[in-house]
């Protein structure tokens, strides 16, 4: 099986280690949206920051995060603590489906609907309150902007998911021991085979662009057409999104 250390043949175990480290972080701490048509999805936070399509333009203003227009799929990684609202805008006349998905540390927030009434124009707005939904409460706010006038017609609350998932632990990699021979024999450092930490729980994979970070954590998605698509897991939809993207930036971060 292909090695990470193949992919960076330059770098150290501690170099390899510190960017397991981080892919790791990037995971536990994200926001992750998803739209099956027709419409269109964008996030906002309070700052007027935006991703996903605004006014039929493409756009992202946050630096750990990408939009698939094809899926209609957000990504956020290490998003503020801010208070975020999920947009879907009308652009044809049908029903949609919606995933919205919270991750910060061992906490998974998610909602989903399905089969929701949606006309050109017409705006939907999802309001998510973390602490009322870790609480039991009802956290998500909906309203409706019929003609997207901006004058919200209807309102709802509705309930979200709570998962608890175990992130993966790991040894660090074991340091190189030097073994110096008596002199005046020149000493001699043996060299131990590299290999990816081990764990019982996370894997890397480069090949396949895979890390699963939890032992079972799936999800059933919807694809754009409105087709049922087998059930995945969450972290590997995640991790095959993140690990292209980001692997240099965070490296170079270190």
């Amino acid at each position: 099986m292909t090695s990470i250390q193949d992919y960076f043949p330059n770098e150290t175990s501690s170099d390899i280690t510190d960017l397991i480290d981080k892919l790791a972080l990037a995971a536990s701490s994200s926001i992750y949206a998803q739209l099956h048509s027709p419409g269109d999805i964008s996030i906002q936070d309070s700052k007027g920051r935006m991703i996903g399509v605004v006014d039929g333009v493409v756009r992202n203003d946050f630096p750990f995060a990408s939009y698939d227009p094809e899926e209609k799929f957000i990504r956020i990684f290490f998003p503020d603590d801010d208070s975020y609202v999920y947009k879907v805008v009308g652009t044809d006349t049908g029903v949609y489906g919606i995933d919205i998905a919270i991750t910060k540390g061992t906490k998974i927030i998610s909602y989903q609907n399905r089969n929701i009434p949606l006309k050109p124009s017409e705006v939907h707005e999802y309001t998510l309150d973390k602490t009322a939904i870790l609480n039991g409460e009802k956290g998500i706010m909906f309203k409706v902007d019929g003609d997207g006038d901006g004058i919200i017609e209807e309102t709802a609350e509705y309930n979200a998911t709570v998962q608890t998932i175990r992130l993966a632990e790991r040894s660090r990699p074991l340091p190189v021991v030097s073994s110096p021979l008596p002199a005046p024999t020149p000493i001699v450092y043996p060299t131990i085979p590299f290999s990816t930490p081990s764990s019982t729980l996370l894997e890397i994979n480069i090949a396949t662009s895979t890390i699963p970070l939890v032992e079972s954590s799936t999800m059933n998605f919807i694809s754009s057409s409105g087709a049922n698509t087998p059930p995945m897991s969450w972290w590997r939809k995640l991790a095959s999104m993140l690990l292209p993207k980001f692997m240099y930036k965070l490296l170079a971060a270190k």
